[in-house]
């Protein structure tokens, strides 16, 4: 019979368990080899986003020559449409990237519990559904953080230019009008990562067949929330410092007193709220199973 409790010398090994690996296999883990002309389309839209974006750095530069403190508000303009760009740019090399950047982030971390590295494992394994779920949390991310930096930007800019505080010109006014597409972005990992509980459920019945105690299996679904979190928090990232560097860009050369304004506080609460939401989507729709029988689960994924 299996311990009730995994001995916390071994994670690596428990991690790596053949059965788990097994089912891990036999769900999915295994990224879908794209055909030429995915490949293709994929490189195309790299390309053309990033060349979008260096010829809008362009234009700042010319612009930055031809014209004087009006120009300020096109630069801003010209940074937010980047944050977009940049995200469509980085979509296209997610399944290249997105396993390197989370091996990186969760390996330098000296975590040495059970769960943690097979959650780890999960998600590094399953790297079709890691990208099905990171995509609308990066944007949703992305989108918040470069809103937040540009708008409060924006107004910096406006009071140095004498116009004063404009009305409903702050990050969290600006926020509201683009509420809903970030509600659709959210919706849409929370959508993929429900749809993936039943698999989810298999893995963590297997977890307790081994030896994992409740705690343990209840942990790591949370533990793979929070890697999902992390790493498109890191994407999201990227995308609002191309946007945020063109306007620092921009302004350092048109108005070099004002400073790129950064809100920590409304940063930081974003990243909490996407990992309440992630955590929620992944954690509650595999309470059920964990109460029940472990073949019970797995016959279920098996008949599916």
């Amino acid at each position: 019979m299996p311990s009730a409790v995994w001995p916390s010398g071994t994670p690596l090994r428990q991690s790596a368990i053949p059965p788990v690996e097994a089912l891990r296999e036999a769900t999915g883990g295994e990224t879908r080899v794209a055909g030429p002309l995915r490949l293709v389309l994929r490189g195309l839209r790299f390309v053309l986003s990033f060349a979008v974006i260096a010829a809008m750095f362009g234009w700042v530069g010319v612009a930055l020559t031809e014209g004087g403190r009006d120009v300020a508000s096109q630069i801003t303009q010209m940074a937010f449409i980047a944050i977009p760009l940049a995200g469509l740019g980085l979509t296209a090399i997610l399944p290249w990237i997105v396993g390197p950047v989370t091996r990186l982030w969760t390996g330098a971390l000296p975590i040495r519990s059970a769960p943690w590295h097979l959650a780890r494992h999960t998600v590094l394994a399953k790297r079709d559904r890691l990208i099905r779920s990171i995509i609308p949390v990066m944007f949703a991310v992305g989108l918040v953080f470069g809103l937040m930096i540009v708008g409060e930007t924006f107004v910096q800019v406006a009071e140095l230019l004498g116009v004063g505080r404009l009305e409903g010109s702050s990050a969290t006014s600006m926020l509201t009008l683009i509420g809903l597409p970030l509600a659709v972005a959210v919706a849409g990992a929370v959508g993929n990562l429900v749809m993936m509980s039943r698999q989810r459920s298999a893995e963590l019945a297997l977890d307790g067949v081994i030896g994992a105690t409740p705690r343990q299996q209840l942990l790591v679904p949370a533990l793979e929330a929070l890697i999902i979190t992390l790493t498109a928090s890191i994407l999201g990232l990227i995308m609002s410092v191309i946007g945020g560097g063109m306007l620092a860009y921009g302004l350092s050369r048109v108005l070099p007193e004002a400073t790129l304004a950064i809100p920590w506080g409304l940063i930081g609460g974003s990243v909490l709220v996407c990992l309440v939401v992630v955590m929620a989507a992944t954690v509650l729709p595999v309470l059920r199973s964990l109460r029940e029988p472990a073949p019970k689960v797995i016959a279920r994924l098996v008949a599916a």
